[in-house]
């Protein structure tokens, strides 16, 4: 209980230090104000629900900041002679190591409370992922905890100041940018592996994600240790004599610990173990994936193969992909194999990759002081019942879960349901090659011609797709498309109340018929042109030789109705050009919104000026929320005048065209979850939605957004600031009493 007292007395005594004058509050201050000021920034190009601007900075600014902070700790000490006195009294470098690490710690910890009002003030105009955000501030708190033990460790081997500030920061510098792909590059792959999994920036970025991997917390617990180890050292080392026997085994045994600590950390990045903090569990095997490789019929093999030689950004990506896959193997129930491959050149799994599909990708290496292009293969293959899946280059991993389950499905699934693109009538199906890729995986895709003379959807067709035609459907396209309903046939129907014209920056309501073609079902599309002032996409204009980042609330980030099946875990879909869809009165299905504006939706003026660069404005009477998609089905299954397939009826076709559905995009999963929907074949849905996106934060007004501003960038350095005098000036008034 001594070393416990004397632990906390030391921690007082250099709090005291700190905020018993003003020099602990004024770095308190600039660093609030220098975060708040670099995330606002980046906040104005991207407004969503995530501090992750904030915590890509921090490194930084802790680069600088833990240095300036524990500079003094032990240089101050050695210098006026206290540390000597110190040490002579029962008191062991550990304890008094273990104080002025735990103040150190606590000075940061101070700092990143002081920083929750920015997710506080801004939870009130959007969704926070509190659990991303819990998991950001521990990795923040272990990243403090190394760089404090580091700045320690500086402060120990000098007794002025300004070297061990210095030294500080060369420490920090040296571990952040070691596993950069500026250093790395000229490494051989040996070397690399050990940079990458020794940088501070790997780690912190591995926790900010919304994981707590055993792998990070290790790395982080390890350096500390190691760090007060070698700050104890150069504690001891002036006061035991060089050729002592002591001093040869404290420095062999500092010496010890640092290897243990980088083997540790380079055999421990073979460990499995961590802590998903995302509220969607976004980096865990979902229930739906678990239950469809539970059950397949037969073996699956997955493999994935990778060369040494590879750009450090696919360290990240490797390991993710290594972690799913042994979750992938436990859930198979051993009908999944799932391995990892390395290739080696002349060996018989490269063959066997380069034959599977897996393709090679050139990047630069550093050799004999030149770049030199190199290549590398880094995919994935899934193999069942002789045949092959291939996901040829694996450049990302935050929907990898969904792309091996849906190979796996594809795969083993012996009989495709059909799906029937409705053409003719000037339609935009041609435009929406990335949707009708995606489609082919899981469904048989054909194009049924509905201007012909007399139009018949096929029966065998579980569901079809109408793809904005541009001109009125005929009467027997009207009438194969009901009948098609009536026999149980679901209908996506994407259209389009507007005609916009890119080259004059114009639109127009469309002169179609067509928004009433399902108003006998419930629901009509209109020719309103549909803003939202609260959230929006931002596009980018050229102006000359400079590139415009322009809010455009014409490109409505709709909000996807978390109620419907559809939605899944989708933050959002772009709809751009959209207009509103109203029910009506002679409806005969239930309607669900599945797609809306915020409060801030809006009916542009006709004519519509659809020009980026203009100031908007719009009525503020018109505000509120606006139906831009609805879900229709029967409304009851004994009453058979209503029965039917189902219907999504969507005022917007743009949405689905390939501007919008790269692979991955909000739109496209939407897009595959409506059809699934539809077919009534929703197993994939729950997977192919796991966002990782922060939900568009939807401030009301521009006031709202400058408010929030700066009471985070001026209002808490200035409480601070006004605390900080008020205290200091009571302890100067108690001092004269005394």
């Amino acid at each position: 209980m001594s070393e416990v007292r004397q632990v906390i007395a030391i921690i007082k005594r250099e709090l005291r230090a700190w905020f018993d004058h003003p020099t602990g509050y004024l770095l308190v201050m600039a660093a609030l104000a220098c975060n708040a000021f670099f995330f606002f920034r980046s906040l104005a190009v991207n407004p969503v629900a995530s501090l992750r601007a904030s915590f890509q900075l921090l490194p930084w600014l802790l680069m600088f900041l833990v240095p300036a902070v524990t500079m003094r700790l032990v240089a101050e000490d050695r210098k006026s002679g206290v540390l000597e006195t110190t040490l002579a009294r029962p008191v062991s470098p550990w304890t008094y190591l273990a104080g002025k690490l735990m103040a150190g710690w606590k000075f940061f910890g101070i700092f990143l409370v002081l920083t929750l009002p920015i997710p506080l003030t801004l939870a009130q105009y959007g969704d926070f992922d509190w659990g991303i955000v819990a998991a950001e501030y521990i990795g923040a708190l272990l990243l403090a905890l190394a760089m404090t033990a580091l700045g320690i460790a500086a402060s120990a081997a000098t007794k002025h100041q300004v070297t061990s500030f210095l030294i500080g920061i060369g420490l920090n510098f040296l571990l952040f940018i070691i596993g950069y792909e500026v250093v790395t590059v000229s490494l051989p792959a040996g070397a690399r592996f050990v940079a990458e999994n020794l940088s501070l920036a790997g780690h912190f970025q591995n926790v900010t994600r919304g994981v707590l991997d055993l792998r990070d917390a290790l790395y982080f617990l390890t350096l500390t240790g190691a760090a007060v180890t070698v700050a104890a050292w150069l504690l001891v080392r002036t006061q035991w004599s060089v050729r002592g026997a002591r001093y040869r085994r404290m420095s062999v045994g500092v010496a010890l610990v640092a290897i243990l600590a980088v083997g540790v950390n380079l055999a421990g990045a073979r460990l499995r173990g961590r802590i998903d903090f995302t509220g969607a569990n976004a980096y865990t095997l979902s229930p739906a994936a678990k239950t469809l490789l539970g059950s397949v019929p037969d073996v699956v093999t997955i493999k994935l193969y990778a060369t040494q030689e590879l750009p450090p950004q696919v360290a990240l990506l490797k390991r993710d992909a290594e972690d799913l896959l042994a979750d992938i193997r436990a859930a198979g129930k051993g009908q999944v194999t799932a391995t990892s491959v390395l290739l080696e050149e002349g060996q018989p799994e490269m063959e066997e990759a380069r034959s599977s599909g897996v393709q090679s990708v050139q990047f630069n290496v550093l050799k004999e002081d030149s770049f030199q292009a190199q290549n590398g293969m880094f995919g994935l293959v899934v193999s069942y019942a002789g045949g092959n899946e291939v996901i040829g280059y694996l450049d990302r991993t935050d929907d990898l879960e969904y792309r091996i389950v849906r190979l796996v499905k594809k795969l083993t699934v012996k009989e495709k349901p059909a799906v029937a693109m409705l053409t003719g009538f000037g339609d935009q199906s041609y435009e929406m090659g990335n949707f009708r890729s995606a489609l082919g995986e899981f469904y048989t895709v054909t194009n049924t011609d509905i201007s012909t003379g007399t139009p018949v959807i096929a029966e065998s067709a579980k569901a079809a797709v109408l793809a904005g035609p541009a001109e009125d459907l005929s009467d027997a396209a009207k009438k194969a498309m009901t009948d098609f309903i009536d026999r149980g046939g679901s209908v996506l129907a994407v259209l389009n109340g507007v005609e916009t014209d890119t080259q004059t920056l114009t639109a127009m309501p469309r002169q179609s018929q067509n928004g009433e073609l399902f108003a006998k079902y419930g629901a009509k599309v209109t020719t309103q042109l549909i803003a939202d002032v609260q959230a929006y996409e931002t596009i980018s204009m050229q102006s000359g030789i400079f590139s415009l980042m322009l809010p455009y609330p014409f490109w409505v980030k709709a909000s996807v109705v978390k109620a419907h099946p559809i939605a899944g875990d989708l933050p959002f879909v772009v709809t751009p050009w959209v207009s509103d869809v109203q029910r009506t009165a002679e409806g005969i299905y239930e309607v669900e919104d599945v797609l809306t504006t915020t409060e801030g939706g809006a009916v542009a003026a006709a004519p519509y000026n659809i020009d980026p660069q203009q100031q908007f404005q719009f009525d503020r009477n018109s505000l509120g929320v606006k139906t831009l998609g609805v879900a229709m089905r029967a409304r009851s299954v004994e009453n058979a005048s209503v029965q039917g397939g189902r219907i999504v009826l969507v005022g917007d076709a743009d949405f689905l065209t390939d501007q919008f559905t790269r692979e991955g995009s909000p739109n496209l999963a939407f897009g595959l979850n409506t059809v699934d929907w539809l077919t009534q074949d929703e197993a994939l849905i729950s997977i192919r939605t796991k966002s990782r996106l922060p939900a568009p934060l939807q401030f009301p007004d521009d006031g709202a957004r400058t408010r929030v501003r700066y009471f985070n960038l001026i209002g808490m350095p200035l409480f601070v600031g006004i605390f900080a005098i008020i205290r200091l000036f009571l302890r100067r008034r108690r001092s004269a009493n005394q």
